[in-house]
């Protein structure tokens, strides 16, 4: 019968720590009882002339007698030290219930002395508070939430307890039974284990060893394991004795086994999940200590990093056995990856180190993790672990950039652009393997694309984040990204799992392709042309690329409308802010250059554009439709605010001008029924509509500040800047074109 509220509140727990001195003074009694013994009956027997048969029964009979005061003492210890942390765990919870408790009472709450259920304290009111707090429906609801809240809290925490209380009673129960072979049988135990962590760890791996020999656990001992998991797979003596219990080669067999038993097995798989993040904790970060370093390596050799150096080593025998059958074959990383995805927070090092493995693995077997007739996917089986360690590893920005920063590894290099990715393979009797591209597309490098995203932004995948600010190791892997794609011919026909993640990065570094995209700004160019990655002072590193490398990106991407019409519209948005900030002024090359990067950029976007509508004709009104949703929509896009590294930072929400959107529906409708020549690619300018309505509003927001009027000459400077707009734009469209369809 589960602890209650009342049962904990009342408990007098510090008879424990009384209990628990008594123990230790009885080991300690035994330990003079068998000192006393060896001095007054072991010496005397043995230096005695007595011999014959009654000398030898009673020789035999005193080491048994001497073995149990060694056990005695041994057994008393531990049964203290299990006492000791039974107080301090039961105290430590009972306080903070006692918080929780407090706090209610403090906001005018009352709690039930016998189960803990929080209600608010309607009798300590006035009939006329009473009655306003009752009238008000938004009190209604706030009251009742933080009933809510406050008796979770502490049913949580009573519930932690009463785990805590099964630990102590297992705890106990193994120290008192003999298992030393020593002694008297069934006499004390000098094997006791005080620390009750490492009993359950043990407990645990039996119940383990159980279910993998194909026994069935009982309803009580599947409850039993699935209490231990969750209890203690936070404690890193209770992970590592389990899992050196365990063995790599059980732990994955372990999982497998969970992975059909339901939602007991995946409580279970969830909790060995955060056993092996647990136990494999490093003390220092990437950052501190690299893998590979002369520091890591010294640290794998201390006492503390014995348990990784052998547990790697251990998985590294068994991490391409096959633990499935012939025809639908599941390896050890494939079977490890799927239970870490279940839960944890892995250690930079940890992923680092288990991705290099598996890449010296797959390196040897290039096909190894191929997928035969989709059925290892189909179980819930990770089929490429290298892949989902990277998708593990883009919730940790710092160890996904550490890992892809091509200053430190190539591993860019070999994910982008030297990696064989699976294939995806359907066979039948007496058939050739046949390669289903579509479905490898499916489950392909959404661990990649996560990590790329982490890596070169500095924020983990779908997080809304501000725009910009990057170091150099984030522009690095953005710049080279870029490069290899390119180098791979995975720019334009870029895979799928790939373009949204990209779409997000490059809309997070929008402020440097805007300036590419311009074709105006020389110190791009010129780095361009160099290393393509420079820091510019506190607000962060820069990147640059070839245009028409950036260009062929965009069009990879531009398959997506969704991902391409977030780009679109954070280029708007940053345009937008760029003309609020031109000055008050007319004829200043201050206004001028903005609209001409504006114009060019937009005719780069609109170029890539122009080349989808003559590659998608059949589903043409889709993709507009979904394009120009995007492009319109109040969310999804990543950028908050603009840096002042790159222009005077404006409130968007008080931003002097806007314009509606243009709908692009129209001019792809129309374009997807033209022949695919560059006059006619020349017709899409959809997107100078928009240019022109921005410099126009821009001529409307910015008068003479004396008379408040438009200045004069104003209308004739407007003209001029759309003139000068339109001219760029066409040239950026037009360059866009040529670098996409070759018979332009």
């Amino acid at each position: 019968m589960p602890l209650t509220y009342h049962d904990v509140m009342t408990t007098k727990f510090s008879t424990l720590k009384d209990a628990a001195g008594s123990w230790r003074k009885m080991g300690t009694r035994f330990g003079e009882l068998q000192t006393d013994f060896d001095t007054n009956v072991l010496k005397v027997i043995g230096d005695s002339a007595w011999r014959g048969e009654g000398f030898t029964a009673a020789f035999s009979q005193s080491g048994i007698i001497r073995q149990e005061f060694i056990a005695a003492k041994a057994e008393a210890q531990a049964i203290a030290q299990i006492l000791d942390e039974a107080f301090t765990q039961f105290d430590a919870f009972k306080t903070a219930i006692d918080k929780v408790v407090k706090e209610a009472e403090s906001k005018g709450y009352k709690v039930n002395a016998q189960t803990g259920e929080v209600t608010y304290d309607w009798d300590s009111l006035t009939p006329e508070e009473n009655r306003a707090m009752k009238n008000d429906p938004e009190n209604g609801r706030i009251i009742a939430q933080a009933e809510r809240d406050f008796t979770q809290n502490i049913k949580t925490l009573v519930g932690q307890v009463d785990d805590a209380d099964h630990g102590v009673k297992l705890a106990l129960k193994t120290a008192t039974v003999d298992k030393d072979g020593k002694g008297a049988t069934d006499g004390f135990n000098s094997a006791a284990e005080g620390d009750m962590e490492k009993v359950e760890a043990n407990r645990a791996k039996d119940l383990a060893t159980k279910l993998n020999s194909g026994d069935d656990l009982s309803a009580t001992e599947t409850a039993e394991l699935r209490r231990l998991m969750r209890d203690n797979s936070d404690d890193k003596a209770f992970s590592q004795t389990l899992l050196n219990g365990l063995g790599a080669e059980r732990t994955l067999e372990l999982g497998n086994k969970l992975r059909g038993m339901g939602k007991d097995g995946d409580e279970v798989e969830k909790g060995l999940a955060e056993s092996i993040a647990t136990a494999t904790r490093v003390p220092k970060s990437v950052a501190e200590m690299p893998v590979g370093s002369e520091e890591y390596k010294t640290w794998l050799n201390s006492a503390d990093g014995k348990f990784n150096k052998d547990f790697m080593a251990d998985l590294e025998k068994v991490g391409t056995k096959n633990f499935g059958s012939n025809t639908e074959p599941v390896y050890g990383y494939q079977a490890l990856v799927t239970t870490m995805k279940q839960g944890g927070k892995y250690d930079d090092q940890f992923l680092h180190a288990l991705g290099n493995d598996i890449i010296e693995a797959e390196k040897k077997k290039p096909d190894l993790w191929d997928i035969w007739n989709g059925k290892p996917v189909q179980r819930g089986v990770e089929h490429d672990p290298l892949d989902g360690v990277l998708g593990i590893m883009s919730k940790d920005p710092e160890a996904s950039t550490a890992y892809l920063d091509p200053k430190q590894s190539d591993h860019l290099k070999y994910l982008l652009k030297d990696r064989d990715w699976p294939d995806y393979l359907m066979n039948g009797p007496g058939a050739a393997p046949k390669e289903m591209d579509a479905m490898s597309d499916l489950y392909n490098q959404k661990g990649l694309g996560a990590a790329l995203e982490s890596a070169a932004t500095g924020y983990a995948p779908g997080t809304q984040h501000p725009m910009g600010a990057h170091t150099e190791s984030q522009a690095r892997i953005m710049h080279d990204t870029i490069g290899l794609l390119n180098e791979s011919g995975h720019a334009e026909k870029m895979p799928p799992n790939l373009r949204a993640p990209l779409a997000h990065m490059l809309t997070d570094y929008t402020p440097d392709t805007h300036e590419i995209l311009g074709r105006d700004n020389v110190d791009y160019q010129n780095h361009a042309e160099g290393g393509g990655v420079w820091n510019d002072g506190p607000g962060g590193a820069s990147m640059a690329v070839k245009e028409e490398d950036l260009v062929k990106v965009m069009r990879g991407i531009a398959d997506d409308p969704a991902a391409y019409g977030q780009m679109y519209r954070a280029e708007k948005e940053y345009s937008l802010d760029l003309f609020s900030s031109m000055p008050n002024d007319n004829k200043h090359d201050d206004t001028v250059v903005p609209v001409k990067k504006t114009s060019s950029a937009i005719g780069m976007y609109d170029g890539v554009l122009a080349d989808i509508t003559f590659d998608k004709r059949d589903t043409i009104n889709q993709y507009a439709f979904d394009f120009n949703h995007a492009v319109t929509s109040s969310t999804g896009v990543v950028m908050d605010f603009t840096p002042a590294k790159y222009l005077p930072p404006v409130d968007i929400a008080n931003r002097a001008l806007d314009f509606a959107m243009y709908d692009y529906t129209l001019d792809m409708r129309k374009e997807a029924g033209m022949e695919a020549t560059k006059e006619n690619g020349q017709k899409f300018d959809a997107g100078q509509h928009n240019i022109s309505n921005m410099i126009a509003a821009w001529s409307e927001t910015h008068t003479d500040p004396e008379t408040g009027k438009p200045r004069e000459g104003s209308d004739n400077w407007t003209t001029a800047l759309i003139k000068e707009g339109e001219t760029e734009y066409r040239g950026g469209r037009d360059d866009a074109l040529s670098w996409l369809r070759s018979e332009w």
